[in-house]
């Protein structure tokens, strides 16, 4: 009788919810950091100095990619089936940059990117139009493309804003391939 009563608390005190499987959470920011040392080799920062309109290009050093869903699940938008899109006809996700180039933190690059199309999401920049496009299941879990993206809008070379769209900051500065590539690729992997 004891035993019975035991097993009869226990089963009344543990929450139904316990029983229940576990629902993953809908996550709405997945973050990517460079998935190798020498990920963004081939890109620059170019740089246009308000004081006297010099344009300098440095070497990118780090960076970060952000993929967000607002008020949906970002992790679900990178697993979506080629060609799927939200009813709405809004853009499947948007992405953030963070770049590091000569000492300094570059935060405004900002993007949306419609569905994918053969694993390759082709997105524009926020600020200046820029194109650029996100590919997956490639060398790295996802890749960054700038320049003559396969399948891309031609004349699209000219980079992508990554300095507030007022470009109060430094008069400009904008993610660009490295000096005579005309694809770059950067790998990111899951921080």
């Amino acid at each position: 009788m004891k035993r019975f009563l035991v097993f009869w608390l226990i089963a009344a005190l543990t929450p139904a919810a316990a029983a229940a499987p576990r629902v993953r959470a809908a996550k709405p920011v997945v973050e990517f950091a460079p998935y190798a040392e020498r990920a963004l080799k081939d890109f620059e920062l170019e740089v246009v100095s308000s004081a006297d309109g010099i344009t300098q290009r440095l070497p990118v050093t780090d960076g970060a990619l952000f993929v967000s869903k607002a008020g949906g699940d970002a992790e679900a938008q990178l697993v979506a089936p080629n060609g799927q899109m939200p009813s709405s006809r809004e853009s499947l996700f948007a992405v953030r940059f963070f770049i590091v180039a000569g000492g300094k933190l570059y935060s405004g690059g900002r993007g949306r990117c419609g569905a994918w199309d053969g694993d390759v999401s082709h997105c524009v920049a926020s600020c200046d139009d820029g194109r650029f496009a996100l590919r997956r299941n490639g060398a790295a879990p996802l890749e960054l493309l700038l320049g003559a993206i396969p399948g891309g809008v031609g004349g699209t070379g000219g980079g992508i804003a990554v300095s507030e769209c007022g470009f109060e900051e430094d008069g400009g500065a904008k993610l660009v391939t490295r000096s005579g590539r005309g694809l770059a690729v950067a790998g990111f992997g899951r921080d």
